[in-house]
């Protein structure tokens, strides 16, 4: 006896397997197995029935992306216009930039994301500025008032690289002057003339000047001396200094003096009585000796005021500021000679100020650069997964000057930070979310076909529920009208014509009805092929195999036609039994009418 052959068939697919990855996109399978049954006595196996193994892609949350740098950008201006200062440079972590809770570049210590490197535009202009004064001059004559110079040279520093002179800058002269030697040239000697003889001693030594009144009664000078003193002169007495002044100028000019009378003035007043007595015996040894060499002149001594004089400008001081201008001064002090015995002071003759003062150091002042406030941070280079936003503030407040420093001691000037870092949506999520709406849709369309269907059932019965009512007076009607044979026939065919014409007022809505129907369901048809489509097309594979999806479909068909086919039935019943009353009530009619 032959055995029949029997094909193998697929048992019911195992549970997907997890995904092969714990983040990013990702497998999980599922298989089925050739043993339900086996394949015996040579028949098929389940390879003509599709494939035993189904694979899908799993997409998890996204892997960790660590940030890496970009190229480096080019390198910007030097931050000078002049002088030596410095470049940058940048670069990004955005190659790619840290997402997903990845390490950023500088975590990860890939470097710095700024380089600089030296830039030079140039030497800077330098501006030039004077140096300090040089010595006055000699003067050029020894009488009768003259000037003398100094000079000062703009090389402190000399101006370089296109920097201004001096006197571009309006720092001052370069040459100053003054007045010298201004006492009045000797006059011609008369020995008709009155002569008086004036001295002056002092610590830097002894001076005297001859005098003659002239026609316009004014004193001019006939002839100077002057000369140092010993070292024992020094250690004089200021009276017995005095007394020498006196005694050596008048043998100084003795070849004028010796047969003129004359006049002696002096400062010192308390010598006055003591040349000027005869007794010798009153006078100090010293002075004694003094009185004794003038015996051979014949003078009268008074004493005269002394009024102040200048003596030479002292150097200038140092400058009060390094740079940005300052000032500077020298003095000369009211001693040349010091004013005496009620003599004017400089100040009181109008002999000029005892303080000068001069502009110096007026080449600018470094300049350090100080950056502006931040700008607002930038646009995040991207919506999630992390990105990178920076802001940005300039060396211009105040921009370096004069060689000042640059502003990379303050700190960078670019900062950047992290934005955006909230993870990416994935595809899935993405789908899943348009598969829930359009599910809603669905929902929303099946609820209002599903009431669509309920009224038209409703309106149905209540047409059927009116026709029965209207057939049951008509019954009543006909009883009532027996003992009348005419009345009751002319009653019962109009009985029979309302019927035939609730009948044809009802067949419409039955066709319409069926229609509703029809229609329902071939837009649930068309709903569940959408459906199919929609899921073929969010699968994260589409490995499926086209055998599963006509199987769903033929099953859907196969309900679809089942359902139409029962409600047209029930239409058709619900029309039948209609029918049959009608006919019933016909059926009695005709009887009472025999009757």
């Amino acid at each position: 006896m032959l055995n029949a052959l029997e094909d193998g068939g697929y048992s019911h697919w195992t549970v997907f397997s997890t995904c092969t990855k714990s983040c990013g996109t990702g497998v999980r399978f599922r298989t089925r197995y050739c043993n339900n049954p086996k394949p015996r006595f040579e028949g098929n196996n389940c390879s003509v029935l599709g494939e035993d193994r189904q694979t899908f892609m799993c997409a998890m949350n996204p892997c960790p992306v660590d940030g890496a740098y970009g190229h480096w950008s080019d390198f910007g201006e030097c931050s000078v216009t002049c002088g030596e200062g410095v470049q940058e440079r940048r670069r990004q972590c955005d190659n790619p930039a840290p997402k997903f809770g990845g390490l950023s570049c500088e975590k990860l210590e890939l470097g710095s994301d700024v380089e600089s490197r030296m830039c030079n535009k140039g030497a800077c202009p330098v501006n030039g500025g004077y140096g300090k004064w040089s010595d006055f001059g000699e003067c050029p004559v020894t009488c009768g008032g003259g000037v003398r110079e100094r000079n000062r040279l703009c090389d402190s520093p000399e101006p370089q690289f296109g920097g201004k002179t001096c006197e571009e800058q309006d720092l001052g002269p370069s040459v100053e002057t003054e007045a010298c030697n201004e006492q009045p040239c000797p006059a011609h000697y008369d020995a008709n003339r009155s002569t008086t003889l004036s001295s002056d001693a002092s610590s830097y030594g002894l001076g005297a000047v001859l005098l003659q009144k002239q026609d316009n009664d004014q004193w001019r000078p006939v002839a100077y001396a002057s000369r140092a003193m010993s070292p024992t002169e020094q250690r004089y007495a200021q009276i017995e200094k005095e007394a020498l002044g006196i005694t050596w100028a008048s043998e100084r000019f003795a070849q004028y003096l010796i047969v003129l009378k004359f006049h002696i003035e002096t400062d010192h007043k308390p010598l006055v009585p003591l040349l000027g007595c005869k007794n010798l015996e009153d006078v100090p040894a010293r002075i004694q000796r003094f009185k004794m060499r003038m015996m051979c002149f014949a003078y009268t001594i008074s004493h005269v005021l002394v009024n102040g004089g200048y003596g030479k400008w002292s150097a200038f001081g140092e400058c009060l500021v390094t740079s940005g201008g300052g000032v500077r001064e020298r003095n000369r002090l009211c001693e040349s000679p010091e004013p005496q015995f009620g003599g004017k002071t400089c100040e009181e003759q109008d002999l000029g100020p005892s303080v000068e003062t001069e502009a110096c150091n007026e080449q600018p002042c470094p300049v350090d650069g100080g950056y502006s406030d931040w700008t607002e941070f930038s646009e995040c280079t991207v919506t999630c997964g992390g990105g990178v936003h920076q802001r940005t503030r300039d060396c211009n407040n105040p921009a370096p000057d004069n060689g000042g420093q640059n502003c990379e001691r303050l700190g960078p000037a670019m900062e950047s930070e992290q934005c955006n870092v909230k993870s990416c949506p994935t595809k899935a999520a993405e789908n899943q979310g348009k598969a829930s709406d359009e599910d809603d849709e669905k929902n929303k369309a099946d609820k209002k076909e599903k009431r669509d269907a309920e009224e038209s059932k409703k309106q149905q019965e209540d047409g059927i529920k009116e026709n029965h009512e209207k057939n049951g007076d008509q019954e009543k009607d006909g009883n009532k009208d027996k003992p009348d044979k005419k009345n009751r026939k002319d009653s019962k065919e109009k009985s029979h014509l309302e019927n035939l014409a609730l009948y044809q007022d009802n067949v419409p809505q039955f066709i319409e009805f069926l229609a509703l129907i029809n229609v329902s369901v071939h837009n649930v048809f068309l709903r569940v092929k959408r459906a199919f489509v929609l899921q073929a097309r969010q699968s994260p594979s589409h490995t499926r195999k086209a055998s599963d999806e006509d199987d769903e479909k033929n099953r859907a068909d196969k309900k679809e036609k089942r359902d139409a086919e029962e409600n047209e039935k029930q239409q058709e019943d619900g029309i039948k039994e209609n029918d049959e009353k009608n006919g019933d009530q016909e059926k009695d009619g005709n009887k009472d009418k025999t009757d």
